[in-house]
C-alpha cells in the first residue's frame, strides 16, 4: 500500500505552487506509524469543515490535480496518507477521499457553484486540521473560505 510523507514530497514542487505533490512511497503498516508517533491515535480528535467559495472553475473538475490536491492538504497536517480515492461525477463535480492513519479527509467539488466542501477529522493531538486550510486556499484559487472546528472527545 502506498505511503505519503511530507519528507518524501517536500522534495518536488506541484503547479498548485505549494512545495509538495502526492506520489507513492514505500508501504508501511499502520502499526509502524502508531510507534513512530505515539498519541496519534487517541480517541479523541479535531474535525474541520470547511467550505471554500469562488474556486477556480477549471480545476474543479481535474481529478488528477483534486486528488494531488488533496493529498498534499492532508499531508500538511502532519498525517500519513495511507490510501487516496477518486471518483468524478457526470455532467460534473469530483469527490476525494483520503484514508489517513489518523483518520480520514474528504474532498467534494461543486464546479455549478465555484464551491467545494472539505472534511478532515484526525485522531490525537500530534496532527493539525487547520494547516490543510492554506493549501486548499491557494491551490484552488478560492476568494472566501469559512471553516468550524469539532472537538470530539
Amino acid at each position: 500500500m502506498p505511503r505519503y510523507t511530507a519528507s518524501s514530497l517536500v522534495s518536488r514542487r506541484s503547479r498548485f505552487e505549494i512545495g509538495v505533490l502526492v506520489s507513492n512511497t514505500t508501504a508501511q503498516s499502520q502499526s509502524e506509524v502508531q510507534k513512530e508517533q505515539p498519541g496519534a491515535h487517541e480517541a479523541s480528535g479535531r474535525h474541520l469543515l470547511l467550505t471554500l467559495n469562488d474556486c477556480s472553475p477549471h480545476l474543479l473538475n481535474d481529478i488528477d490535480a483534486l486528488r494531488e490536491l488533496a493529498g498534499a492538504a492532508a499531508v500538511a497536517t502532519g498525517a500519513t496518507v495511507l490510501n487516496i480515492c477518486a471518483q468524478k461525477f457526470e455532467p460534473q463535480g469530483v469527490t476525494v477521499v483520503v484514508v489517513l492513519a489518523e483518520s480520514h479527509a474528504s474532498l467534494h467539488t461543486y464546479p455549478e457553484v465555484q464551491k467545494v466542501f472539505w472534511d478532515c477529522f484526525t485522531c490525537g493531538t500530534i496532527c493539525d486540521p487547520e494547516k490543510s486550510v492554506t493549501v486548499l486556499q491557494k491551490g484552488l484559487e478560492a476568494r472566501t473560505v469559512s471553516s468550524q472546528i469539532i472537538c470530539r472527545q
